[in-house]
Protein backbone atom coordinates (compact mmCIF):
# COMPACT_ATOMS: atom_id res chain seq x y z
CA UNK A 1 0.00 0.00 0.00
CA UNK A 2 1.37 3.42 -0.98
CA UNK A 3 1.83 5.84 1.76
CA UNK A 4 0.07 9.25 0.58
CA UNK A 5 1.60 12.70 1.93
CA UNK A 6 -0.81 13.83 4.23
CA UNK A 7 -1.14 17.14 3.38
CA UNK A 8 -1.53 16.17 -0.15
CA UNK A 9 -4.29 13.74 1.02
CA UNK A 10 -5.75 17.09 2.65
CA UNK A 11 -5.53 19.18 -0.23
CA UNK A 12 -7.23 15.83 -2.51
CA UNK A 13 -10.25 15.79 -0.21
CA UNK A 14 -10.55 19.53 0.17
CA UNK A 15 -10.79 19.73 -3.41
CA UNK A 16 -13.32 17.00 -3.85
CA UNK A 17 -15.02 18.28 -1.53
CA UNK A 18 -15.23 21.70 -3.33
CA UNK A 19 -15.97 19.29 -6.79
CA UNK A 20 -19.09 17.93 -4.79
CA UNK A 21 -20.52 21.32 -3.48
CA UNK A 22 -19.94 22.79 -7.16
CA UNK A 23 -21.74 19.93 -8.56
CA UNK A 24 -24.24 20.41 -5.57
CA UNK A 25 -24.92 24.07 -6.08
CA UNK A 26 -25.31 23.42 -10.09
CA UNK A 27 -28.12 20.67 -9.72
CA UNK A 28 -29.97 23.46 -7.26
CA UNK A 29 -29.24 26.50 -10.09
CA UNK A 30 -30.65 23.65 -12.73
CA UNK A 31 -33.38 22.83 -10.58
CA UNK A 32 -34.34 26.41 -10.21
CA UNK A 33 -34.20 27.28 -13.53
CA UNK A 34 -36.18 24.48 -14.64
CA UNK A 35 -38.86 25.51 -12.00
CA UNK A 36 -38.84 28.90 -13.21
CA UNK A 37 -39.28 27.74 -16.81
CA UNK A 38 -42.45 26.14 -15.82
CA UNK A 39 -44.28 28.80 -13.67
CA UNK A 40 -42.80 31.36 -16.76
CA UNK A 41 -44.30 28.90 -19.28
CA UNK A 42 -47.85 28.57 -17.10
CA UNK A 43 -48.05 32.48 -16.86
CA UNK A 44 -47.76 33.13 -20.28
CA UNK A 45 -50.14 29.79 -21.37
CA UNK A 46 -52.87 31.43 -19.20
CA UNK A 47 -51.85 35.08 -20.68
CA UNK A 48 -52.41 33.90 -23.64
CA UNK A 49 -55.58 32.39 -23.00
CA UNK A 50 -57.42 35.15 -21.64
CA UNK A 51 -55.88 37.45 -24.42
CA UNK A 52 -57.48 34.87 -26.80
CA UNK A 53 -60.50 34.63 -24.46
CA UNK A 54 -61.08 38.13 -25.13
CA UNK A 55 -60.38 38.51 -28.93
CA UNK A 56 -62.73 35.91 -29.46
CA UNK A 57 -65.54 37.49 -27.64
CA UNK A 58 -64.94 40.73 -29.05
CA UNK A 59 -64.93 38.91 -32.27
CA UNK A 60 -68.13 37.22 -31.72
CA UNK A 61 -69.45 40.63 -30.22
CA UNK A 62 -68.81 42.29 -33.48
CA UNK A 63 -70.16 39.30 -35.44
CA UNK A 64 -73.68 39.51 -33.47
CA UNK A 65 -73.73 43.19 -34.13
CA UNK A 66 -73.05 42.88 -37.63
CA UNK A 67 -76.07 40.36 -38.05
CA UNK A 68 -78.07 42.06 -36.16
CA UNK A 69 -77.69 45.23 -38.34
CA UNK A 70 -78.16 43.16 -41.36
CA UNK A 71 -81.26 41.22 -40.38
CA UNK A 72 -82.34 45.48 -39.44
CA UNK A 73 -81.19 46.47 -42.89
CA UNK A 74 -83.25 43.58 -44.39
CA UNK A 75 -86.37 44.20 -42.67
CA UNK A 76 -86.39 48.18 -43.52
CA UNK A 77 -85.68 46.77 -46.63
CA UNK A 78 -88.40 44.54 -47.08
CA UNK A 79 -90.93 46.78 -44.99
CA UNK A 80 -89.60 50.06 -47.10
CA UNK A 81 -90.25 48.04 -51.14
CA UNK A 82 -93.77 46.47 -49.41
CA UNK A 83 -95.24 49.86 -48.15
CA UNK A 84 -96.35 51.26 -51.69
CA UNK A 85 -98.48 48.02 -51.44
CA UNK A 86 -99.65 46.96 -48.49
CA UNK A 87 -100.61 50.73 -47.05
CA UNK A 88 -103.05 51.67 -49.31
CA UNK A 89 -104.89 48.35 -48.64
CA UNK A 90 -104.96 48.46 -44.73
CA UNK A 91 -105.90 52.06 -45.14
CA UNK A 92 -108.68 50.78 -47.42
CA UNK A 93 -109.61 48.29 -45.06
CA UNK A 94 -109.27 50.83 -41.88
CA UNK A 95 -111.92 53.05 -44.13
CA UNK A 96 -114.29 50.31 -44.44
CA UNK A 97 -114.10 49.71 -40.84
CA UNK A 98 -115.01 52.95 -39.95
CA UNK A 99 -117.83 53.49 -42.08
CA UNK A 100 -119.31 50.45 -40.82
CA UNK A 101 -119.12 51.15 -37.55
CA UNK A 102 -120.48 54.87 -38.42
CA UNK A 103 -122.91 53.40 -40.19
CA UNK A 104 -123.72 50.87 -36.84
CA UNK A 105 -123.33 53.93 -34.09
CA UNK A 106 -126.36 55.77 -36.58
CA UNK A 107 -128.97 53.01 -36.70
CA UNK A 108 -128.42 52.46 -33.06
CA UNK A 109 -128.93 55.89 -32.26
CA UNK A 110 -132.20 56.38 -34.29
CA UNK A 111 -133.60 52.73 -33.24
CA UNK A 112 -133.03 54.07 -28.68
CA UNK A 113 -134.39 57.29 -30.00
CA UNK A 114 -137.80 57.92 -27.77
CA UNK A 115 -138.63 60.65 -31.16
CA UNK A 116 -141.21 59.61 -34.02
CA UNK A 117 -138.31 58.16 -36.16
CA UNK A 118 -136.55 55.86 -33.53
CA UNK A 119 -140.39 54.51 -32.95
CA UNK A 120 -140.57 54.35 -37.18
CA UNK A 121 -137.10 52.60 -36.64
CA UNK A 122 -138.09 50.03 -34.00
CA UNK A 123 -141.62 48.86 -35.75
CA UNK A 124 -139.91 48.69 -39.17
CA UNK A 125 -137.39 46.23 -37.82
CA UNK A 126 -139.83 44.12 -35.83
CA UNK A 127 -142.25 44.17 -38.82
CA UNK A 128 -139.55 43.28 -41.27
CA UNK A 129 -137.86 40.33 -38.55
CA UNK A 130 -141.44 39.02 -38.33
CA UNK A 131 -142.75 38.81 -42.15
CA UNK A 132 -139.20 37.65 -42.97
CA UNK A 133 -137.67 40.53 -44.67
CA UNK A 134 -135.14 41.00 -42.39
CA UNK A 135 -132.89 38.02 -41.25
CA UNK A 136 -133.41 39.01 -37.44
CA UNK A 137 -134.73 42.30 -35.50
CA UNK A 138 -131.49 44.97 -36.25
CA UNK A 139 -133.03 47.10 -33.55
CA UNK A 140 -132.81 44.54 -30.62
CA UNK A 141 -129.75 43.14 -32.17
CA UNK A 142 -128.18 46.54 -31.20
CA UNK A 143 -129.38 47.67 -28.15
CA UNK A 144 -126.00 47.09 -26.52
CA UNK A 145 -124.47 48.90 -28.75
CA UNK A 146 -127.48 51.89 -28.05
CA UNK A 147 -126.82 51.03 -24.37
CA UNK A 148 -122.83 51.86 -24.63
CA UNK A 149 -124.15 55.06 -27.07
CA UNK A 150 -126.53 56.22 -24.07
CA UNK A 151 -124.20 55.66 -21.64
CA UNK A 152 -121.94 57.80 -23.20
CA UNK A 153 -124.54 60.74 -23.59
CA UNK A 154 -124.96 60.40 -19.88
CA UNK A 155 -120.72 61.14 -19.95
CA UNK A 156 -121.64 64.65 -21.85
CA UNK A 157 -121.69 68.25 -19.89
CA UNK A 158 -125.03 69.51 -19.53
CA UNK A 159 -124.33 72.08 -22.00
CA UNK A 160 -123.59 69.31 -24.51
CA UNK A 161 -126.81 67.30 -23.56
CA UNK A 162 -128.81 70.56 -23.78
CA UNK A 163 -127.64 71.18 -27.46
CA UNK A 164 -128.41 67.70 -28.36
CA UNK A 165 -132.24 68.21 -27.19
CA UNK A 166 -132.46 71.78 -27.61
CA UNK A 167 -133.29 72.45 -24.15
CA UNK A 168 -132.16 74.79 -21.45
CA UNK A 169 -128.75 73.77 -18.99
CA UNK A 170 -130.72 74.40 -16.37
CA UNK A 171 -134.06 73.44 -15.06
CA UNK A 172 -136.10 76.33 -15.21
CA UNK A 173 -139.98 77.44 -16.30
CA UNK A 174 -141.40 78.57 -19.30
CA UNK A 175 -141.67 82.48 -18.68
CA UNK A 176 -145.75 82.12 -19.14
CA UNK A 177 -145.94 78.96 -17.08
CA UNK A 178 -144.73 81.78 -14.18
CA UNK A 179 -147.16 84.30 -15.19
CA UNK A 180 -149.61 81.54 -14.13
CA UNK A 181 -148.15 80.85 -11.06
CA UNK A 182 -148.03 83.87 -9.51
CA UNK A 183 -151.55 85.03 -11.23
CA UNK A 184 -153.14 81.47 -9.26
CA UNK A 185 -151.22 82.10 -6.13
CA UNK A 186 -152.21 85.90 -5.94
CA UNK A 187 -155.85 84.97 -6.10
CA UNK A 188 -155.72 81.68 -4.14
CA UNK A 189 -152.73 82.42 -2.08
CA UNK A 190 -149.32 80.85 -1.80
CA UNK A 191 -148.55 77.36 -1.94
CA UNK A 192 -146.41 74.47 -2.66
CA UNK A 193 -145.58 74.09 -6.61
CA UNK A 194 -144.23 71.41 -8.86
CA UNK A 195 -142.57 72.33 -12.05
CA UNK A 196 -139.22 70.47 -13.76
CA UNK A 197 -137.76 67.83 -12.03
CA UNK A 198 -135.98 68.22 -8.93
CA UNK A 199 -135.10 64.81 -8.28
CA UNK A 200 -133.94 64.18 -11.81
CA UNK A 201 -132.37 67.08 -12.96
CA UNK A 202 -130.68 65.48 -16.40
CA UNK A 203 -134.34 64.32 -17.30
CA UNK A 204 -135.58 68.31 -17.81
CA UNK A 205 -132.59 68.28 -20.70
CA UNK A 206 -133.60 64.53 -21.63
CA UNK A 207 -137.25 65.17 -21.91
CA UNK A 208 -138.02 62.88 -19.38
CA UNK A 209 -136.32 60.01 -21.63
CA UNK A 210 -134.40 58.31 -18.81
CA UNK A 211 -131.15 57.64 -20.12
CA UNK A 212 -128.70 58.90 -17.35
CA UNK A 213 -131.20 58.44 -14.55
CA UNK A 214 -135.06 57.10 -13.87
CA UNK A 215 -137.19 60.35 -14.69
CA UNK A 216 -140.21 61.57 -12.31
CA UNK A 217 -142.53 62.36 -15.29
CA UNK A 218 -143.26 60.29 -18.62
CA UNK A 219 -141.28 60.94 -21.76
CA UNK A 220 -142.04 64.39 -23.28
CA UNK A 221 -144.26 65.25 -20.26
CA UNK A 222 -144.82 68.69 -19.96
CA UNK A 223 -142.80 69.12 -16.85
CA UNK A 224 -140.12 68.47 -19.71
CA UNK A 225 -141.19 70.92 -22.18
CA UNK A 226 -143.38 68.60 -24.29
CA UNK A 227 -141.29 67.05 -27.23
CA UNK A 228 -140.34 70.31 -29.15
CA UNK A 229 -140.43 72.64 -26.37
CA UNK A 230 -137.39 74.77 -25.61
CA UNK A 231 -138.30 77.46 -23.00
CA UNK A 232 -138.37 75.23 -20.13
CA UNK A 233 -141.06 73.65 -18.02
CA UNK A 234 -144.60 73.51 -19.45
CA UNK A 235 -146.33 72.13 -16.42
CA UNK A 236 -147.02 72.98 -12.97
CA UNK A 237 -148.60 70.71 -10.25
CA UNK A 238 -149.92 72.09 -6.85
CA UNK A 239 -150.11 70.59 -4.30
CA UNK A 240 -153.63 70.98 -2.86
CA UNK A 241 -157.17 69.25 -3.23
CA UNK A 242 -160.83 69.68 -2.20
CA UNK A 243 -161.75 73.33 -1.93
CA UNK A 244 -158.61 74.74 -3.03
CA UNK A 245 -157.92 72.94 -5.66
CA UNK A 246 -161.29 74.12 -7.30
CA UNK A 247 -159.76 77.29 -6.42
CA UNK A 248 -156.88 76.95 -7.88
CA UNK A 249 -158.84 75.52 -11.31
CA UNK A 250 -161.25 78.83 -11.49
CA UNK A 251 -158.48 80.79 -11.00
CA UNK A 252 -156.61 79.44 -13.93
CA UNK A 253 -159.20 80.05 -16.03
CA UNK A 254 -159.70 83.43 -14.84
CA UNK A 255 -155.25 84.51 -16.05
CA UNK A 256 -156.62 84.29 -19.41
CA UNK A 257 -153.68 81.65 -19.89
CA UNK A 258 -154.26 80.17 -22.68
CA UNK A 259 -153.91 76.28 -20.95
CA UNK A 260 -154.00 72.36 -22.59
CA UNK A 261 -154.81 70.70 -19.22
CA UNK A 262 -156.49 71.69 -15.93
CA UNK A 263 -157.97 69.37 -13.51
CA UNK A 264 -157.46 67.49 -10.36
CA UNK A 265 -155.64 64.25 -10.71
CA UNK A 266 -154.18 61.10 -8.32
CA UNK A 267 -150.77 60.00 -7.82
CA UNK A 268 -151.14 57.69 -11.44
CA UNK A 269 -151.84 61.34 -13.23
CA UNK A 270 -155.81 60.31 -13.50
CA UNK A 271 -158.88 62.64 -13.93
CA UNK A 272 -160.37 62.74 -10.75
CA UNK A 273 -162.86 65.46 -8.88
CA UNK A 274 -160.89 67.81 -6.57
CA UNK A 275 -163.37 66.49 -3.88
CA UNK A 276 -162.18 62.85 -4.47
CA UNK A 277 -160.20 60.99 -1.74
CA UNK A 278 -157.72 60.07 -4.38
CA UNK A 279 -157.05 63.54 -5.32
CA UNK A 280 -153.62 64.70 -4.38
CA UNK A 281 -152.65 67.81 -6.28
CA UNK A 282 -154.15 70.11 -9.31
CA UNK A 283 -152.13 69.53 -12.50
CA UNK A 284 -152.17 72.19 -15.34
CA UNK A 285 -150.45 72.99 -18.45
CA UNK A 286 -149.79 75.59 -20.87
CA UNK A 287 -151.38 75.43 -24.57
CA UNK A 288 -147.96 75.72 -26.13
CA UNK A 289 -147.16 71.88 -24.66
CA UNK A 290 -147.30 69.80 -27.86
CA UNK A 291 -148.35 66.82 -25.28
CA UNK A 292 -151.21 65.98 -22.52
CA UNK A 293 -154.73 66.47 -23.57
CA UNK A 294 -157.86 67.84 -21.70
CA UNK A 295 -159.59 68.28 -19.95
CA UNK A 296 -160.15 71.77 -18.77
CA UNK A 297 -161.96 71.62 -15.65
CA UNK A 298 -163.30 74.48 -13.52
CA UNK A 299 -165.78 72.37 -10.72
Amino acid sequence: MVDIDPRLQREWEEEERQREEQLAAGQQTSRRAEQYGKEQAKRFAKSAGKKAGRAVGKAAGQAAKAAGRAVAQGVASLAAAAAPYVLPVVLGILAIVGVILVIIVVIAYICSSQSWYGTAARSAAALGSYLGILDSNYCKALEPVSSQFNNALCDLTPEQLAVEYNTPTTPTNDPQLNQLIAYVEGVAGPMVTFTYDETHPLCNITRGIPRCSPCSHTTFSCHYGGETGSTGSLAVDFAVTGARGVEVLQAAAASGIPLKRATCEDSGSAVVPCSDVGATHVHISLASCDHDNGPINTQ
